[in-house]
């Protein structure tokens, strides 16, 4: 972890586009609105069949509209580099033997998604990161632990790029948590306010189906981010 944190950015504060402290908001996507972008996903795919699941499509959304919420208050020009997303993996039902499902351990790993930040940023972003996901995903089936040994050299290498980083999962299912007085009003990770670039999924509230996007930034960025959010095509 130290390593890690040695490799990191400053921290925003110290930039005079970043002197408000990050806000934390969330953002919804309903199961209609995911369905919507799911088919036209697949409308658009004239290729091998896309792995379009729920988290593919909330990913690719929240990154379109990260990526343009930082180059709109920046005024960056696009570049040819690229940008990364990372999240992780279940490796249970994908080892050969499967680890049975109620195993209580450690069995995550790292996935990495590279994609172009010049074509993400163009009109079809959110389908050119969604293949990009789908492909990491798919190549998972090849061997989930191929490459180990150097997932962590790979990840201290992109630290200073400030990739886009997923915590918590719709499948935790952490609304439906009651110690005995009830099912949580609202839940977050407090967490992502501290790591740039990091943002949280969990499943809806209120929303049946639907997923919450959990994200931390400086008021001017969130700003950015919520119309993009209200307005990104795909």
């Amino acid at each position: 972890m130290q390593q890690i944190l040695s490799k990191a950015p400053p921290p925003a504060s110290e930039s005079p586009l970043n002197q408000s402290q990050p806000l934390i908001s969330t953002f919804v996507l309903t199961r209609e609105q995911i369905d919507e972008l799911k088919e036209g996903l697949i409308a658009k795919s004239d290729g091998p069949p896309l792995h379009c699941s729920s988290f593919t499509v909330a990913c690719a959304y929240a990154w379109i509209c990260l990526i343009k919420s930082q180059e709109n208050i920046t005024g960056n020009s696009i570049t040819e580099k690229n940008a990364h997303l990372l999240f992780s993996v279940d490796c249970r039902s994908r080892l050969q033997p499967p680890i049975p499902a109620g195993y209580f351990g450690n069995c995550l790993r790292p996935c990495f998604v590279e994609a172009n930040l010049q074509e993400l940023h163009l009109k079809g972003g959110v389908f050119t990161a969604a293949m990009g996901i789908g492909k990491a995903i798919k190549g998972l089936d090849e061997g989930v632990l191929q490459g180990a040994e150097g997932w962590f050299r790979k990840i201290l290498s992109l630290v200073p790029n400030r990739p886009m980083s997923v915590g918590g999962s719709p499948r935790y299912r952490v609304y439906d948590v009651d110690f005995g007085w009830g099912r949580p009003v609202k839940v977050e990770l407090p967490s992502i306010k501290h790591t740039p670039g990091t943002v949280s999924l969990a499943e809806s509230r209120d929303q049946k189906g639907g997923i919450e996007i959990g994200v931390a930034l400086p008021e001017s960025e969130m700003h950015q981010f919520g119309l993009c959010f209200s307005n990104a095509k795909l």
